[in-house]
């Protein structure tokens, strides 16, 4: 029997923490994947038990990783409630050329300057939130 080829994007099994490395060993799965020629692959996001309930990694990787890879996908389907996404990739001889590979690269980095100028203004509002309070 073949095993499908898996990736469990949970922090644990990922390696780092927050949803940009899951969402980083996620595109490098699915590259490796189609370099090595698999036809099906799972990806395991879970359904969101650890925070409210909300399936938010599924959504990521839906939005962020496989709209880069539509031209790849056949056809995609849930497993387990949602909790694992399933791919039937189509057959190709393509592999990911180096311009697509840079315009990924260019839109993680993007992305990740984005979070971390959030992350930057959020901290502003409270400092001037607690400068306020102190003034009072």
């Amino acid at each position: 029997m073949n095993s499908i080829p898996t990736i469990d994007l949970h922090p644990e099994a990922v390696g780092g923490t927050g949803p940009e490395s899951a969402l980083r060993a996620c595109r490098a799965f699915l590259d490796k994947s189609l370099k090595a020629g698999h036809r099906q692959v799972r990806i395991i996001t879970g359904l969101g038990l650890r925070g409210d309930g909300t399936p938010r990694l599924r959504t990521r990787v839906e939005q962020e990783v496989l709209g880069a890879y539509f031209s790849y996908i056949d056809q995609q389907d849930y497993e387990q409630g949602g909790a694992v996404i399933r791919l039937w990739l189509k057959a190709t001889t393509q592999t990911p050329t180096t311009a697509w590979k840079r315009h990924q690269r260019r839109s993680v980095d993007r992305k990740e300057l984005a979070v971390k100028e959030e992350r930057l203004m959020v901290a502003y509002d409270r400092l001037d939130a607690a400068e306020d309070a102190f003034e009072e």
